[in-house]
C-alpha cells in the first residue's frame, strides 16, 4: 500500500470509530428515552440516521458544489464518521423486529418516518450548507 492509501484508510477508520461510538451512545439514549416516550420505536437509530442524513447533505454540498473539502476530510467525515454513525442494517433489523413482534403500526411509522425524515434532512443539510456557503463567499 502506498502512503496515500494508508492515510485515506486511517481517515476512514478514525471517523468510523468516532461515528460508531456516537451511534452506540444514541442507541443507549434511545433505549432509555423510547421507554419514557411510551413507544416501541428505536429512537437512537432514528436520531442517528436523521442527523447523519442532515450532515451528509451539508458535507456533500461543499464537495459537489464548491469542491472546498479536501479528500482526507471528506473521507473522515462522509465515509468514516457518518458511515459509522448511520446504519441501514440496524434500521432494517429494527423494522423487521417490530413486524415480527406484531407491532405493524409502529413498524410502518418507523420505516416510512425514517425514510421521509432522512430525505428531508439530507435536503435540509444541502440547503443550509448552500445558505452558509453563500454568506461565507459573499453571494448570499
Amino acid at each position: 500500500m502506498t502512503g496515500d492509501v494508508v492515510i485515506r484508510c486511517l481517515a476512514v477508520a478514525a471517523g468510523g470509530a468516532i461515528g460508531s461510538v456516537a451511534r452506540y451512545g444514541l442507541s443507549v439514549w434511545g433505549a432509555r428515552g423510547g421507554g419514557e416516550l411510551g413507544t416501541r420505536l428505536p429512537w437512537g437509530t432514528f436520531v442517528a440516521n436523521a442527523a447523519g442524513c442532515l450532515a451528509i447533505g451539508a458535507v456533500m454540498f461543499f464537495v459537489v458544489e464548491h469542491d472546498t473539502m479536501p479528500e482526507g476530510w471528506r473521507l473522515f467525515v462522509a465515509v468514516g464518521l457518518l458511515g459509522g454513525l448511520t446504519t441501514f442494517s440496524t434500521f432494517s433489523y429494527e423494522g423487521f423486529t417490530l413486524l415480527r413482534q406484531g407491532h405493524t403500526g409502529p413498524a410502518g411509522l418507523y420505516v416510512v418516518g425514517s425514510v421521509v425524515v432522512g430525505l428531508g434532512a439530507a435536503a435540509a443539510g444541502w440547503w443550509v450548507a448552500g445558505m452558509l456557503g453563500g454568506m461565507i463567499s459573499g453571494r448570499g
